[in-house]
């Protein structure tokens, strides 16, 4: 099972999200705060602590006690378990995470609003931005016209094969999550609450 959360970061309650950031290392607090947009900032970091949530649950440990490294091409992967894979990917006032039990997962979230109010064009460039992450092909080759899905699965560069499944997020936005196209999982979606505010 993948286990995909997103958060509105933009309707996080401040006292909520003062305690979630101190799940966050003090790395993750730094990179984030050093962002030049504040928003910006909001959204990585409401990302990483989405991911520690998730991959909390599937390991059955505290948030607090998630500790990750980096991979090769983008993505994470829990330190001492790199067979569980972890990706993570914001917009300005969203963040969504994915953790995946059995290796390598790529998810991409972006704002139609970035791509002219276009909900299609939108989930189009997640689809290839999911799957250049699960593969570590990195953003260069997501640009790149070629290789568009067929009937939900999209190749890579090294000639992998990728299932891309749509994510309904309840916004303007798309999403989509990425898994090895002969991977049975199933991907299991829901919100991360900290506490929110506003409607």
């Amino acid at each position: 099972m993948i286990r995909v959360g997103w958060v509105r970061a933009d309707r996080v309650d401040p006292s909520a999200w003062r305690a979630a950031a101190g799940w966050a290392s003090t790395a993750e607090r730094a990179r984030a705060g050093g962002m030049s947009d504040p928003i910006a900032g909001a959204a990585w970091l409401a990302g990483r602590l989405a991911a520690r949530v998730v991959a909390g649950e599937v390991l059955g440990i505290a948030p607090v006690d998630v500790d990750w490294i980096e991979l090769p091409g983008g993505g994470l992967a829990v330190r001492g378990l790199v067979e569980v894979g972890v990706c993570v990917s914001r917009t300005p006032g969203w963040a969504v995470a994915s953790v995946r039990p059995g290796g390598r997962v790529g998810v991409d979230i972006e704002a139609w609003d970035r791509f002219g109010g276009d909900p299609d064009a939108a989930a189009r460039w997640c689809a290839r931005e999911a799957v250049a992450k699960a593969c570590g092909a990195g953003l260069a080759w997501a640009m790149d016209p070629e290789g568009d899905m067929v009937d939900g699965i999209a190749p890579d560069p090294a000639g992998g094969r990728w299932r891309v499944v749509p994510l309904t997020l309840g916004g303007p936005v798309s999403g989509c999550v990425a898994l090895p196209a002969d991977s049975a999982d199933a991907v299991s979606v829901r919100e991360v609450c900290f506490g929110t505010i506003g409607p």
